[in-house]
């Protein structure tokens, strides 16, 4: 079975695995430190999603509805 790295990581620290979501505070998916994860709901993890890059108008969440 496969696991991401970030959550081996959360299990050796704290020894479970997480029962939500884990979050990259800074964005960084490569970034695995502890102190850049956190245990989040999937609401939170949506919130700390940046801007897409094929934004038009710079917003977040907003996007061309044809």
């Amino acid at each position: 079975m496969q696991r991401r790295t970030h959550r081996v990581i959360w299990l050796y620290v704290y020894g479970e695995f997480p029962y939500g979501f884990l979050d990259h505070i800074n964005r960084i998916r490569t970034d695995n430190r502890i102190e850049n994860l956190r245990e989040v709901s999937k609401a939170q993890s949506r919130e700390n999603i940046g801007v897409s890059k094929s934004s038009k108008c710079g917003l977040k969440g907003v996007w061309l509805h044809k």
